[in-house]
C-alpha cells in the first residue's frame, strides 16, 4: 500500500508493484471498511503511487521513481474518469530521486513530503506546498459538522426519501450493501429511491455528498 486518504466513511488507498509492464501500471481503490469489493478504481500513471488526496471531484496522487517512472504529481477527474494533468517534482528533470510520500490538502493547498532536490538529497526531507485551483464542492462550507443527510422512512417498505438530497453529488452513484458487506445494487443519485425489489433485511446505503462518502443504515421490511 502506497498512500491512504479518508473521504467521509470511505478510504482511498493506492497499491503498487503489481507487475504490469503496460498501462495501467497500478491502481487506487475506494473502499468502505466492512464491505466486500470497491466503490471505485482509478488507474495510476506509474507503478509506485504513494500519497493520494481527494479534493471535491479531483483525485491527486504522486508517483515515485520505479523502473524509470518520472516523479510527478498527477490529477484525475472522478466525474469524467479522465486525467487532468501533472506537474514534475522539483528535481524530476535532474536526478528524478526525491522519494515522494505523504500528500494532504488544506485550505487551497496540497502539501507533499519528499526528499529535497539536488546533491545529497536522500537524508533530508522537505514539505512542498502547491497552490491548486480546484472547487472543493462545499467541503469548507460545513466545517466540523456531520453532513445532514438521512433516510425517511426507516424502516422502509418500498420507496425511501433522502433528506437534503440537494447535497448529493449528482454525478456519483448510490451504492447499497447487504449485512454481509456485498454490493446488491447501484443506483443513480436521486431524492427518492425505489427499494421494493430488495428482500427484507438490514442494509447499508452509501452516498456521495459535498465531496465525501457517507454511509446510512436502513431496514427493509
Amino acid at each position: 500500500v502506497g498512500g491512504i486518504d479518508k473521504v467521509g466513511d470511505a478510504v482511498w488507498f493506492t497499491v503498487y508493484y503489481q507487475d504490469s509492464d503496460v498501462y495501467p501500471y497500478a491502481y487506487a481503490y475506494l473502499w468502505v471498511p466492512g464491505t466486500i469489493g470497491f466503490l471505485d478504481t482509478v488507474p495510476m500513471n506509474g507503478g509506485q503511487p504513494h500519497g493520494i488526496e481527494q479534493v471535491g471531484n479531483t483525485l491527486f496522487y504522486v508517483i515515485d521513481d520505479n523502473d524509470d517512472d518520472l516523479e510527478r504529481l498527477y490529477s484525475y477527474d472522478l466525474s469524467t474518469e479522465t486525467d487532468i494533468g501533472f506537474v514534475d517534482l522539483p528535481d524530476t528533470q535532474n536526478d528524478n530521486d526525491q522519494s515522494p510520500r505523504g500528500l494532504v490538502y488544506n485550505e487551497g493547498y496540497l502539501y507533499l513530503m519528499a526528499d529535497r532536490g539536488g546533491p545529497s538529497a536522500f537524508p533530508y526531507n522537505m514539505l512542498y506546498k502547491y497552490e491548486i485551483d480546484v472547487d472543493p464542492i462545499g467541503v469548507e462550507e460545513i466545517p466540523n459538522t456531520e453532513v445532514p443527510i438521512s433516510l425517511a422512512p426507516n424502516p422502509v417498505r418500498d420507496v425511501v426519501r433522502i433528506v437534503n438530497a440537494d447535497l448529493l453529488d449528482s454525478n456519483r452513484p448510490i451504492w447499497i450493501y447487504d449485512d454481509l458487506g456485498r454490493e446488491v445494487d447501484r443506483l443513480r443519485a436521486s431524492s427518492e429511491l425505489d427499494l421494493s425489489h430488495l428482500p427484507a433485511g438490514r442494509y447499508l446505503l452509501i452516498v456521495s455528498a459535498i465531496g465525501e462518502l457517507h454511509s446510512l443504515e436502513f431496514i427493509k421490511e
